[in-house]
């Protein structure tokens, strides 16, 4: 934020900030979501020392399925950012919605970081 506060104007400080706004709350929402249902679960798999579990469950079957449909929201959000973007802030931030569809590209990557966390 410190960079483009110096090389940009407030407008674009106010640009990108509304985007990061939206983006962060999206991903804590989701990130915290995964982290408090999974870890909870790999835990009682490693104390019963059913640490195959973890394997054939987690990294086999749900992590696929979890990128699938998190890169089918995300193209959904993508797609309807335009609209939402108008519909909440006005045509005064419409460009805000490129940096937020660049920004919420990488909220799979999140998702594995917050699936991998209970693991280690």
């Amino acid at each position: 934020m410190y960079v483009i506060k110096y090389f940009m104007t407030m407008e674009d400080v106010g640009i990108y900030q509304a985007s990061y706004k939206i983006y962060n709350t999206l991903k804590s929402f989701s990130v915290t979501g995964l982290i408090t249902i999974f870890t909870p679960i790999i835990m009682i798999y490693k104390t019963q020392n059913e640490t195959h579990k973890i394997k054939n469950i987690f990294l086999n079957r749900l992590l696929p399925q979890i990128s699938f449909f998190t890169m089918i929201i995300i193209t959904l959000i993508i797609l309807s950012s335009d609209i939402a973007f108008l519909m909440i802030y006005g045509s005064e931030f419409k460009n805000s919605v490129i940096p937020f569809k660049i920004l919420i590209a990488s909220l799979n990557i999140s998702m594995f970081r917050a699936i991998y966390t209970g693991l280690i």
